[in-house]
């Protein structure tokens, strides 16, 4: 691994004790960092550069869930500079979230792969409950650790907030609150970043997740659009997904909003675990709607 900084993506004791198998000869090791339908971006940790799958890979794909997606350890053959490279295999996964294919056929669209922590970004002032619990579902069936974050706190008055964090105490997953505006719960979640591991930023256009990015790298390193004022969500910016090392050593990888989390038939894991979760929720939701009655009567 000459010439190449693999540590910087996140590699360790679990990838080193296989990419022997997989890298030899003229083959390197390297990590997807952005898919964009059929072209790929990867990183040795020194060099980045745009990549094209072989054609024998090609050949012996069959479905969906042989292709590479933004996280994958892939062997390369760099040329030219390392201004082009050829992925020749995927390593095995340890974790990969995958979602259900829009309509009627059976298949999976890839999201990320090799997460150690999935952060579901939720809007404080518009929390889809329905959709956190499907994505708490979709993380535990994954092997990935759950982190949801209630962003954009600053829209709420505090005994909103305080009613909101007294309900969610309730439930086992971690909660973070955080404002971009005021930077109130930013300096947490970075203090508990834990170099090396890989974080994905899951949740619905609007919700903030660039923005929250942007903060945690702490310039405006991607475009963010301007808040809509008839509902207060921000405006879709992220297009495609992409792998951003932070200098604390954690790897972030942003993704576009989703309107649903493409859950169609759930393991056992659903059943205890959701009906506690949807009726914890349903008491969130009944709570913050006395306050803003209280609020109206006022």
């Amino acid at each position: 691994m000459e010439n190449t900084n693999p540590e910087k993506l996140g590699y360790g004791e679990w990838i080193r004790s296989m990419d022997t198998e997989f890298i030899n000869g003229d083959f390197s090791l390297a990590r997807v960092t952005e898919v964009n339908r059929n072209s790929y971006m990867v990183s040795d940790g020194v060099h980045e550069m745009p990549a094209e799958l072989s054609g024998k890979f090609m050949f012996d794909a069959e479905e969906s869930l042989d292709f590479p997606t933004v996280g994958d350890w892939v062997a390369i053959q760099a040329l030219d500079n390392y201004s082009l490279a050829i992925i020749h295999s995927v390593l095995p996964r340890k974790t990969l979230l995958k979602r259900k294919e829009p309509g009627k056929r059976i298949g999976f669209q890839l999201i990320v792969a090799n997460i150690d922590f999935g952060l579901v970004v939720q809007s404080a002032e518009h929390p889809n409950f329905n959709l956190l619990d499907r994505y708490i579902v979709m993380l535990n069936e994954s092997g990935i650790e759950p982190v949801v974050i209630f962003n954009k706190i600053d829209l709420l008055s505090p005994l909103e907030l305080d009613a909101l964090k007294k309900d969610l105490s309730k439930f086992r997953n971690l909660y973070l609150f955080v404002s971009n505006v005021t930077e109130g719960g930013v300096k947490v979640l970075s203090d508990n970043l834990l170099s090396g591991r890989t974080y994905c930023l899951l949740g619905q256009s609007g919700v903030g997740k660039t923005s929250l990015l942007n903060s945690l790298i702490g310039t405006d390193a991607f475009r963010v659009n301007e808040v809509r004022e008839k509902d207060g969500k921000g405006k879709h910016t992220t297009v495609r997904r992409q792998l951003i090392c932070l200098d604390s050593g954690s790897i972030f990888i942003d993704t576009p909003g989703m309107r649903d989390s493409g859950i169609s038939k759930l393991k056992s894991v659903w059943t205890k675990h959701s009906t506690n979760f949807q009726i914890m929720l349903q008491n969130v939701v009944s709570g913050i709607a006395r306050i803003l009655t209280k609020r109206v009567a006022l």
